[in-house]
């Protein structure tokens, strides 16, 4: 989850594989700002079930040290049932690289209790989603940190991390984040994975192969980029919607960047 979306949902424990039932749409929007807490509103109006995950703080380097950035508070969405967002900026790479397992977890475990405190969320339930874009090679650290912060300081609470598609496609990402997480959403924003029926086919093959429990993220805003061509990240949604009624994925979370998108929602029948 770069810090372009973000988050987990307290769902049911699902594989990514499809059902033959036609499933209850799950969507939700991270909200990283008093705007997009503003859309989130707009959009209950329409969308009574509309979840919400919200940024509550990041975890950044501190020389050989790690240190908290405060987000936005919770009680900003007047939900009590929200996703708490943690962010793990990239300074982190090269803790994540150096120090033992145990010594990170602990490092790690410690800042997270301290943003789940100031965010009044210390009594557990509350689902976790741990947004970090790990470099490949750091993939199984990773895992290896959050088996162990699921043992120990997370063991009261849901835990669901962000993924990349350049993650899921490695063949043992469901066997290294397997127990040690609920699940991952995979973004589909930001991240140069454009929509083709070819890349399509590529996300479900993956998704599938790893066997864990999946969320879809999908941007409702677009970039320009080098040349004059934009992103279509938008292109998505026709797919995460059907994949989610079919039982393929379990839920979409919507990246606003203070975008309106709840015409985006309607236009695919959510």
């Amino acid at each position: 989850m770069r810090r372009l979306l973000i988050v987990a949902l307290a769902l049911a424990p699902a594989s990514c594989v499809r059902q033959d039932a036609v499933r209850e749409p799950v969507v939700g929007q991270w909200v990283w700002s008093r705007d997009d807490a503003t859309l989130l509103t707009e959009g209950r109006a329409e969308r009574a079930r509309l979840r919400s995950a919200v940024w509550i703080g990041t975890l950044l380097r501190d020389g050989h040290g790690v240190r908290t950035q405060l987000g936005i508070s919770p009680a900003m969405v007047d939900d009590a049932a929200t996703t708490l967002v943690i962010r793990l900026d990239d300074s982190l790479h090269p803790l994540v690289d150096s120090l033992s397992t145990p010594a990170l977890a602990l490092a790690l475990g410690d800042r997270v209790s301290a943003l789940l405190h100031a965010a009044g969320a210390t009594g557990g339930h509350a689902t976790l989603q741990l947004d970090y874009d790990a470099p490949v090679r750091l993939l199984p650290r990773w895992a290896a940190v959050l088996r162990v912060l699921r043992g120990s300081r997370l063991h009261d609470r849901p835990v669901w991390i962000t993924s990349l598609l350049v993650h899921v496609e490695q063949r043992d990402y469901g066997r290294w984040f397997g127990g040690g997480i609920d699940g991952h959403v995979l973004q589909l924003f930001d991240t140069q994975v454009e929509y083709t029926d070819a890349m399509q086919r590529k996300v479900e093959r993956v998704v599938a192969s790893a066997g864990l429990p999946c969320a879809i993220g999908v941007g409702a805003f677009e970039r320009v980029l080098a040349g004059g061509a934009r992103t279509e990240h938008r292109a998505w949604l026709p797919w995460a919607a059907r994949a989610m009624r079919e039982g393929r994925v379990d839920a979409l979370w919507i990246f606003a960047a203070n975008r309106p998108y709840h015409a985006m929602l309607s236009s695919v029948g959510l």
